[in-house]
């Protein structure tokens, strides 16, 4: 069972968001970021995966035309890739939690579940939780 923070808008409407590592916003960062609205967020993200993407590709042609200091630069470009992928799982679902609070949604409680919907069926089923829709 993992542990989900509850979120509702003014609206009824829900999010659950996990508690911990979060793979597809290591895995898949910008994508995972614009998937949920966190549009500003999701545009560093981009402009990073683009930078480094550019850096690698021109350190490797400088490593081929026999530049052997090029070989250091890749190394600190992969290295920056893999920074933001540990980040992005570290930091990624308080991340979005920040987002929710910011769009004016409210944390509600606490939930353990298997997945997030279960977890938003499972806070609808409790005492003193009101009925809504899940976004």
């Amino acid at each position: 069972m993992k542990q989900y923070k509850i979120f509702e808008n003014q609206a009824g409407r829900r999010e659950a968001v996990k508690q911990g590592w979060s793979w597809p916003a290591s895995c898949f960062s910008f994508i995972w970021a614009f998937s949920k609205r966190m549009y500003a967020t999701g545009a560093i993200l981009l402009a990073a995966a683009i930078v480094l993407g550019i850096l690698s590709r021109k350190v490797d042609e400088l490593f081929v035309m026999g530049d052997k200091s090029a070989r250091s630069a890749d190394h600190l470009c992969h290295l920056g890739q893999w920074i933001l992928i540990v980040v992005m799982g570290v930091n990624g679902n308080e991340l979005r939690e920040r987002n929710l609070l910011a769009r004016g949604y409210e944390f509600r409680g606490m939930v353990a579940a298997e997945s997030p919907d279960v977890a938003l069926a499972s806070y609808r089923e409790q005492p003193g939780a009101k009925g809504g829709q899940s976004d």
